[in-house]
């Protein structure tokens, strides 16, 4: 197996685990806002620190690559089916 698919198989992972199972997790709703100080650096509570709204940006991205995978499904499911069906 190329190198390239190997990698590019091993991030598609690791973005489906992270899209998948770490919302369940979160500490609180990524969507509302003012639940922490805005605009604060990244730290050990906020990895990816916080916006201008007070949203935290680790547990936004997560929340966000969920909603990415959920959109995509239904497209990648089509694409499947049509190529059964040709071959």
């Amino acid at each position: 197996m190329p190198r390239r698919l190997q990698l590019g198989l091993v991030l598609l992972a690791v973005l489906l685990v992270l899209g998948v199972g770490l919302p369940w997790f979160a500490p609180e709703d990524p969507t509302v806002w003012q639940m922490s100080p805005p605009n604060l650096n990244p730290s050990a509570y906020h990895w990816f620190g916080t916006t201008a709204l007070g949203q935290d940006g680790f547990w936004l991205l997560t929340w966000a690559t969920r909603k990415n995978i959920d959109l995509v499904q239904p497209a990648d499911n089509t694409i499947l089916m049509r190529w059964v069906q040709v071959h």
